[in-house]
């Protein structure tokens, strides 16, 4: 086995994420079929591919020495609900913005949810376009690889006292982990 370098490895992991199906093509294995097919639980620090097999057994797959394919997971979708707060300008009575900032309540601002999406929406920029707010994000991590795309959103969820918050889309491909989850909450 070659030594295999960071960025490839990266770069793999990043492509096929865990949870990746895989299917054998040819194998010194004779128990080994077209129809087999394995979930990947990992690519290791040399480049080999873990699979747990059907049947519970594992396999270590290598390039360029087994044949084998890998077919990412559908991407899923992420709702996340958040309250909503609307902080807002009034002009005095001549005419001139006022400096003070007022502000609505859940309640209030829930009657102004639909309004407030719509500008929303028209105030997207077309390079938003294929992947929403994830444009803005810059950095080289798992939450850029595996987050395809991040609109605010339309929908509203009821809650007790609410108003209903406003919805955001998260549409991702592999897991999430609890860090790069509350990353994507705190946008951070």
């Amino acid at each position: 086995m070659q030594d295999v370098s960071k960025e490839w490895l990266e770069f793999l992991r990043g492509q096929f994420p865990a949870g990746s199906r895989i299917q054998t093509w040819e194998l010194d294995d004779p128990r080994n079929t077209l129809k087999e097919a394995g979930t990947l639980e990992h690519i290791d620090d040399e480049g080999r591919f873990h699979a747990r097999q059907s049947d519970g057994g594992e396999r270590i797959l290598t390039l360029g020495e087994e044949m084998f394919s890998v077919h990412p997971p559908e991407p899923s979708l992420l709702k996340l609900y958040m309250p909503m707060t609307v902080g807002f300008y009034e002009p005095d009575g001549w005419g001139n913005w006022d400096e003070r900032e007022r502000f609505l309540d859940s309640q209030e601002a829930a009657g102004y949810a639909d309004a407030i999406a719509g500008a929303l929406h028209r105030a997207e920029l077309p390079e938003e376009e294929a992947r929403g707010l994830m444009h803005y994000y810059d950095r080289e991590d798992g939450v850029n690889r595996k987050v395809l795309s991040f609109y605010r959103g339309g929908q509203r969820r009821q809650t007790v006292g609410s108003g209903g918050m406003p919805g955001i889309g998260l549409s991702y491909r592999g897991g999430i982990d609890h860090a790069e989850g509350d990353g994507c909450r705190t946008g951070q």
